[in-house]
């Protein structure tokens, strides 16, 4: 092996202190993989218009797409092409068990996780402690990410994660009929009802449904619950507040609600009970 080979390796182990890495994805100190994603450009926006076309192409009859988007809060921005550097993104969304690590460090808080916390102290193999973290605020999110030397992912690299640089509306493609995601499929909210797909009523485990995967190899952008990004819903401070996007929808979300390319801007300190995250970390130069 050359020096300059040698000099290659050891920059790469000192600049990335905290990653085990191999050729795909790299596990960070607190064991947690992470996939690369190298960078490109991604197609961010949306017209009302556009959405309405979408919205009809998936509900033809059964909902009045014009209303859905006139009386909700889903952003909508003008067109535009972002540059996404390479990173390295969570492969699965933070589960409750790797999340209580950082609770058992004293560095995040219980109340998201309370009662599953009690539960796997108890019975450390329960399924639950797989399932994603849901019902936390955007700085309990970034606080975790912290403890792992990562952070929350912007608009473009969540959206860049899930669909390159394709118009696909979904992580999987197009495909709107055999759909690869944890999402409201008709019988959701109902307590007597069969669970929907899946055979879990909400959430499900994070390595669940490899046919989902984006291109990217990351599971479960779309559906099981909502995500964090760091990007601002308005950068003027008089509009809304302290809001950033979260992406994704949730196994209480419709079909439509799955689509990339939707905005959904959620106050951050507010727990919401859909909404998770996953970190990602920036390689260094």
């Amino acid at each position: 092996m050359s020096r300059i080979s040698c000099f290659f390796i050891i920059a790469l182990v000192l600049l990335n202190p905290g990653f085990v890495q191999s050729k795909a994805s790299v596990f960070d100190s607190q064991g947690v993989e992470m996939v690369f994603v190298p960078g490109g450009q991604v197609k961010l926006g949306m017209t009302l218009d556009e959405a309405i076309s979408f919205c009809k192409s998936l509900n033809s009859e059964t909902l009045d797409c014009s209303q859905t988007f006139l009386t909700t809060l889903y952003a909508f921005i003008d067109h535009t092409t972002a540059d996404v550097p390479d990173f390295y993104m969570d492969k699965y969304e933070v589960s409750v068990k790797d999340y209580i690590k950082c609770v058992e460090a004293d560095i995040c808080v219980l109340r998201p996780v309370e009662n599953e916390f009690y539960s796997l102290l108890e019975s450390p193999d329960l399924l639950i402690g797989d399932l994603p973290v849901s019902g936390i605020n955007y700085y309990e999110a970034a606080i975790y990410c912290a403890w792992r030397q990562a952070r929350l992912p912007t608009e473009a690299e969540w959206q860049y994660a899930a669909v390159g640089s394709n118009a696909y509306p979904f992580p999987w493609g197009e495909d709107t009929h055999d759909v690869p995601a944890k999402y409201c499929d008709g019988t959701c909210m109902s307590a007597t009802n069969p669970p929907p797909n899946n055979n879990f009523r909400i959430k499900v485990p994070i390595d669940t449904y490899a046919d989902g995967q984006s291109w990217s190899g990351i599971y479960n952008l779309s559906g099981n619950v909502a995500e964090w990004t760091s990007t601002w819903y308005s950068m003027e401070p008089s509009v809304g507040g302290d809001i950033r996007i979260s992406k994704g929808g949730s196994y209480d979300s419709s079909l439509l609600e799955l689509a990339v390319w939707l905005r959904t801007p959620e106050s951050t300190l507010l727990p919401f009970r859909a909404t998770g995250f996953r970190c990602v970390r920036t390689i260094a130069p």
